[in-house]
Order: structure tokens, then C-alpha cells, then sequence
């Protein structure tokens, strides 16, 4: 049988002295992306109050709508593409055991919650 051997290969960042360094780079880097989050989190309050819930539950939101939405409408939202969008309300929403219903009116399909 073959020997083998592991080897630890130790890579050092230009300009990193320490851990401690590259902590305090991180947590500025952090802090620098949660305030990206927040201007996007507010975008979001505006379209609809639905910051700080899950994707699906943003779904279930403006699916339960009176009106419904339409695909184009609900990728938007939610920043998915349109196929991501068929797929969660044919899967995810199955799951939670909700139906989604669909009707064509005006030339666009649109979809809401059954039941």
C-alpha cells in the first residue's frame, strides 16, 4: 500500500502581521457590509414592509395580495429571478401546504394564494 503523507501549506496575506489584524479587517469589513444590508432593508420597508421576514414569507405576502402578482412582479420584490420564483411556488409553498392559483387577464398570468 501506498505511503501518504499530509502536508500543511501555511498562507500569509501581504501586509498581515498577525490574527489580530486581519480580525480587525473583518470587523470593519462587516461593519461596512451591514450598513449596505440596512440601506437595502430599507429600500424594501418602502416596497411593501417586508424587510426582516423570510424570502417565502415575502412570497406568501404579496401572494396574499387581492389582486395577486404576477411573476415579473414577485422577482422584482424579491430580488430572484423569475424562474427561482416558479420554482419556489411550486415547491417551497407546496410543502407549507398552501396552493397557489394562477388566471390570465390582460395578456399577464397572474398568481395569489388559494383557499
Amino acid at each position: 500500500m501506498a505511503n501518504i503523507s499530509k502536508r500543511t501549506v501555511q498562507v500569509s496575506r501581504p501586509g498581515k502581521a498577525d490574527n489580530t489584524a486581519a480580525g480587525q479587517t473583518q470587523q470593519t469589513s462587516s461593519a461596512k457590509s451591514g450598513a449596505t444590508m440596512m440601506a437595502i432593508r430599507s429600500d424594501k420597508k418602502e416596497a411593501g414592509s417586508l424587510a426582516g421576514k423570510s424570502k417565502i414569507d415575502q412570497l406568501i405576502a404579496l401572494l396574499q395580495r387581492q389582486k395577486g402578482a404576477t411573476v415579473a412582479q414577485l422577482a422584482e420584490a424579491l430580488g430572484w429571478q423569475q424562474h427561482s420564483v416558479r420554482g419556489a411556488m411550486s415547491g417551497a409553498l407546496k410543502k407549507r401546504g398552501l396552493a397557489v392559483a394562477s388566471d390570465k387577464a390582460k395578456g399577464q398570468r397572474l398568481y395569489w394564494l388559494a383557499g
